[in-house]
């Protein structure tokens, strides 16, 4: 059954944002408290700084690994380029929280809807309505696409309607070309291949380094889709990039 809190980090964030916003209109009406209120604001607050720090972290530690790789391996550039910059987490929120904003939030929207004074439309305004889709979560199939500069794959996907997408890959050596036509993994294939990552935002950056170093290599890529933060659907079609050549 779906869920009226959104289950991607960033989209909870928008969805407390919306709600911190709006709600403003409604405190009277629903009997809410000036406490209440700032807490409202101060979990928003909170939740989007951790967010927005938390998804800066991969890219930071990417960028490392491209640069440890580029000083051990070589590559396009300088020797030592600039260091990547880290997230600032020097300025945290002032005003401090206790932990589980999900949970509080979820308490004041459950008093909130048995408010006599309630209705759907209130609730679709302040975000806190399941909204209806026409999902096929049995059928739903991915689509996506990869290109490799070097020994990083950007693969690319688009969500139509789901949180995100499970990422799936095996690692072939020694192939000089990968196909480019696409086909759904086999049964046997798909015993093959390990999970590398779940992502909510497209493009993924894999930067593994070569299997064996100096040697050329096809990486191979499905995808599964990620509702409520499980995997729904069938695989998308393999997608193959030849990585070092």
């Amino acid at each position: 059954m779906a869920d009226l809190v959104k289950a991607g980090d960033i989209q909870f964030v928008a969805q407390l944002n919306n709600f911190k916003t709006k709600i403003v209109a409604y405190v009277v009406l629903f009997g809410l408290t000036p406490a209440q209120v700032s807490s409202i604001a101060a979990d928003e607050e909170w939740l989007s700084f951790v967010v927005l720090r938390n998804n800066g972290v991969p890219g930071f530690a990417q960028d490392w690994t491209r640069l440890k790789n580029q000083v051990r391996f070589g590559g396009d550039g300088t020797i030592i380029p600039p260091f990547p910059t880290a997230p600032d987490v020097t300025t945290p929120p002032m005003t401090p929280i206790e932990p589980n904003v999900e949970g509080r939030f979820r308490t004041l929207v459950a008093q909130i809807k048995a408010n006599s004074n309630y209705s759907k439309t209130i609730g679709e305004e302040l975000g806190i309505e399941i909204a209806e889709t026409d999902l096929d979560e049995e059928n739903y199939k991915p689509k996506g696409s990869a290109k490799a500069v070097l020994t990083d794959v950007t693969v690319k996907f688009n969500k139509k309607g789901v949180d995100g997408v499970a990422i799936y890959s095996r690692v072939i050596t020694g192939a000089a070309k990968a196909p480019t036509d696409p086909a759904p993994p086999t049964a046997g294939e798909l015993n093959e291949f390990k999970k590398i990552a779940t992502d909510y935002h497209s493009p993924y950056i894999d930067n593994r380094p070569l299997a064996v170093a100096g040697q050329a290599e096809t990486r191979e890529y499905y995808l599964r889709g990620i509702v409520n933060d499980a995997e729904i659907g069938v695989p998308s079609d393999v997608i193959k990039v030849a990585v070092g050549a």
